[in-house]
């Protein structure tokens, strides 16, 4: 998919380009057509300088109607901005309640843009056009009177009145071509380019800060943006969907939208950021923590699948234990039994390597993945003898990860206290061992929550 969407966006480019090269050819064509005009006229005409004027009048005669044609498609080629609402007006239509997503997110932080020009190119297009279509016979009149006007430089030559024709229709419609095609093309990128420099300051100074947050040594379950940055996720949040091109943009804006909440506007914006760069493999790992977070493992485990597979993943080794990790975290989230069974599958097909037995993050999710197991057989009645070896699984996983990572104590504390002050919704991995007041753990995890 992601490859077909590239393939879209190299034709969507290289099609216009290639109607330019084609008005260029024409261009040439006729030029060189002008060439053989002047050359005949002195051949057949005695007086001196003949062959200077009449290339010279052809040559001007083209070139203005070039210009003209250039001008005509130069407005109707103008592009149109969109324009937003103030945030006053979203508050009134939105009865106040500012916090709505769906009304603010297209309310810009600074000032407008002057349209005076789009106004003009729009009255003077809907003028010419109607004009067009009621004074047709008018215009064919007008045409001819044109082309004997032009003809009247070299009035001489046989046919002089068919060569003004032709040059004036030639050059006047590679004209209106090229300048529609060049304002579409380049005018109107230069357009929003502009815009954003002028009034985007916010929110590119929040994307700048949102992408380049390092999110490798960032706690497992940690928002990926600080309450710290609320301020530019904000502001970042507020850019319309729309204006989003560079994978730096869609990433800042989709961490934005994961703070506020906004599942669906963020995994749009991940969605588009993988079909301009499909082999992101940490890209896919930051999409998959979003899609859990937004109760989707199964199209989490779906994105860590295929980030497992791609070349890069194979050839870094340090970057396929961080995937592999990634997956083995995000069977947890599935359903049960199976999702926990294939965890634990997964961590004993990684403990295979060397490199495992001092990663904090693989014992965490092990002692997490025996937890739910143990929790889940105890209540389907199997007995503390069949449920020890479980038990014994989860203890020394979490006494290893204590061991390498001892700041991580408040988040065990966590899965393991059903009251804890600041429990997460759904961590319950070692509550299990709570209920069954379990004396090893609570001496490991009890005492001083906070």
């Amino acid at each position: 998919m992601s490859d077909h969407l590239r393939s879209m966006g190299r034709r969507t480019i290289q099609d216009p380009l290639i109607a330019l090269i084609g008005i260029v050819t024409i261009i040439v064509v006729g030029g060189l057509g002008l060439i053989l005009i002047s050359i005949s006229a002195s051949e057949l005409s005695e007086a001196p300088g003949t062959f200077v004027r009449v290339l010279g009048s052809c040559i001007l005669l083209a070139t203005a109607v070039h210009l003209a044609g250039g001008l005509l498609g130069f407005l109707f080629g103008i592009p149109r901005s969109v324009q937003y609402p103030e945030e006053s007006e979203v508050r009134d239509r939105q009865n106040d309640s500012i916090e709505s997503e769906q009304a603010i997110r297209s309310v810009r932080i600074k000032g407008g843009v002057n349209t005076n020009l789009e106004q003009i190119s729009d009255w003077l297009t809907k003028i010419l056009v109607g004009v067009g279509l009621t004074q047709i016979r008018e215009l064919i009149d007008l045409f001819g009177n044109l082309s004997t006007y032009g003809a009247s430089s070299f009035r001489d030559l046989e046919g002089s009145q068919t060569i003004s024709a032709s040059i004036i229709a030639l050059f006047g419609i590679t004209g209106f071509l090229a300048g529609y095609l060049l304002t579409r093309l380049y005018l109107q990128g230069a357009l929003i380019r502009a815009d954003t420099v002028v009034f985007g300051a916010d929110e590119a100074h929040g994307i700048d800060v949102i992408y380049d947050l390092r999110l490798d040594d960032q706690f497992p379950g940690q928002s990926i943006v600080p309450e710290s940055l609320s301020r530019e996720a904000r502001a970042v949040r507020n850019l319309p969907f729309s204006t989003l091109s560079t994978v730096p943009e869609l990433i800042a804006w989709a961490r934005a939208q994961v703070q506020a909440g906004n599942f669906s506007k963020a995994r749009d914006a991940y969605d588009k950021a993988l079909s301009v760069d499909s082999g992101n493999v940490e890209l896919r790992q930051e999409y998959a923590r979003m899609l859990i977070k937004a109760g989707d493992p199964d199209a989490a485990i779906i994105q860590l699948t295929i980030a497992t597979r791609s070349e890069s993943a194979k050839k870094q080794d340090n970057l396929g234990r961080s995937v592999s990790l990634e997956l083995m975290n995000a069977y947890l989230y599935d359903s049960y039994p199976g999702g926990f069974e294939r965890a634990i599958e997964a961590g004993e097909e990684l403990r295979r390597d060397p490199e495992m037995g001092s990663n904090p993050t693989y014992w965490l999710i092990r002692c997490a993945a025996f937890g739910q197991k143990y929790s889940w057989y105890r209540d389907k009645g199997k007995s503390v003898d069949e449920l020890k070896p479980t038990r014994d699984e989860a203890f020394e996983a979490v006494k290893k990860t204590l061991q390498l990572r001892p700041s991580w104590r408040k988040h065990l504390q966590m899965l393991w206290d059903p009251n804890h002050p600041r429990k997460v919704p759904g961590e319950d991995d070692l509550e299990g061992f709570f209920e069954d007041k379990d004396e090893e753990f609570s001496q490991l995890l009890g005492n001083d929550i906070k």
